[in-house]
């Protein structure tokens, strides 16, 4: 049953929860007004149908076809010797060339791209190196069609070395010296030299089936980072044959706000999208983990094909993480976890809209519920989804009933075993 409902809820919320409003104009109240529980269920049942019903795993076949062609003609190792030897030798004197400390206890890197620029060209038997240097990676080589084939990765623009001990790795070990063991402790540092700009692309004849543009505001970067006070902003533009991943932008300044918008979409018309906002965002670093992290109000806008949208916002991050960190304090406390998680719902306002009404046809909030075990009284609570007409239903165990989701689900799990299947190679 549980298998059931988890699917349900994966399906339904791919389907409807991963997008913004920016899609929808939320001043209109002319769109669908499904308003009982019954007719909301099958208006969102419908969307998901809709969205599941664009997206195929064959729309991706050119790439996964190249990418078959590529594995078992270009770099499967002959018995005699490696198709690849080339490149696995150019990689391993690139990570020898970014290495500053090399000591059995202190290993340091400096990750450059000019250490991995190069050129290589496949001849029909073996893999050539053509040039060295640069500000790209090329691969170069001619498919099954005759097509002239290329995977280039380039950076440009100005650089920034930057590090964090969260990037950095720490092993302990003790070593057997005769008589006892000895604690060993080894770091390795890893450093990066951060480009303004990174593009990928793939291009099969005249066609190009992807390309991957990231921009990176690196001015505000410190070299040691610092997350209370440093400041970047990352655009990613993604096309990938008929569609686009865009994120516009991933803002985030230490101590300050912090956003993200991101959109998906296929030959031009988005699918699914989202809005984040969140102030007052910063954190402490300390051994190596995000310590003492903080974020203020938070601002979620949520839509899918323009007909479904879940907006909400939440008083204060930190305040709602810790609150519902303390609800699993009073299991046992029927009167404590009640009050726990009315101090949850209390911070946060989450509703349910349909194409750009203003009014929210349901809303979400936490219901405590109780179940004996162990012989004795346990307290949980679950996301309800209340409706306007004063009903409610729980989220998983009624709201997404096999009767109404049935079909969603099957699609959505034909969808992922097909990827699965197409990508498998």
């Amino acid at each position: 049953m549980m298998n059931y409902l988890y699917a349900a809820a994966v399906a339904v919320i791919f389907s409807l929860g991963f997008s913004s409003c920016s899609s929808s104009d939320s001043s209109k109240n002319d769109g669908p007004n499904p308003t009982t529980p019954k007719e909301q269920k099958a208006y969102m049942e419908t969307v998901a149908q809709e969205l599941l019903s664009q997206v195929s795993a064959s729309d991706f076949d050119p790439i996964r076809n190249l990418a078959e062609y590529v594995k078992n003609n270009i770099t499967r190792a002959s018995s005699s010797s490696s198709k690849t030897q080339v490149i696995d030798d150019f990689f391993e004197n690139a990570v020898k060339a970014c290495t500053q400390v090399d000591q059995p206890d202190y290993v340091k890197y400096l990750f450059i791209g000019s250490n991995f620029a190069a050129t290589f060209r496949y001849d029909g038997s073996r893999w050539q190196q053509v040039s060295t240097g640069g500000n790209s990676l090329q691969f170069l080589f001619t498919d099954d069609k005759g097509q002239q084939c290329s995977a280039i990765i380039t950076k440009s623009g100005n650089e920034k070395e930057v590090h964090s001990s969260l990037f950095d790795e720490v092993k302990n070990r003790y070593v057997y010296d005769g008589g006892s063991y000895t604690p060993i402790t080894k770091t390795t540092e890893y450093r990066f030299m951060v480009p303004e700009k990174v593009t990928a692309t793939l291009t099969q004849g005249d066609a190009t089936l992807a390309t991957v543009d990231v921009s990176i505001d690196i001015s505000g970067l410190s070299n040691e980072l610092n997350f209370q006070t440093d400041f970047t902003e990352v655009t990613v533009y993604a096309n990938i044959l008929s569609y686009t991943l865009a994120i516009d932008r991933l803002v985030a300044k230490g101590g300050g706000n912090a956003s993200i918008n991101v959109d998906l979409s296929k030959n031009g018309n988005s699918l699914i999208s989202a809005d984040v906002y969140a102030e007052n965002v910063s954190a402490t670093i300390t051994d190596r983990k995000v310590k003492d992290w903080t974020a203020g109000r938070g601002v979620v806008n949520i839509d899918v094909l323009g007909k479904v949208q879940v907006m909400g916002t939440v008083s204060n991050i930190r305040q709602f993480a810790d609150a519902i960190e303390e609800t699993g304090s009073y299991t046992r406390d029927e009167a404590k976890f009640k009050s726990s998680v009315e101090k949850v719902n209390n911070m946060f306002d989450v509703g349910v809209y349909y194409s750009g009404n203003t009014d929210p046809k349901s809303y979400f909030k936490l219901y405590p519920f109780s179940e004996e075990k162990y012989g004795e009284t346990r307290w949980n609570a679950e996301p309800v989804i209340y409706f306007s007409d004063g009903s409610s239903y729980s989220t998983l165990k009624d709201f997404f009933d096999k009767d109404t989701f049935n079909g969603v689900i099957k699609k959505f799990e034909q969808l992922v075993t097909d990827f699965r299947n197409k990508f498998t190679i």
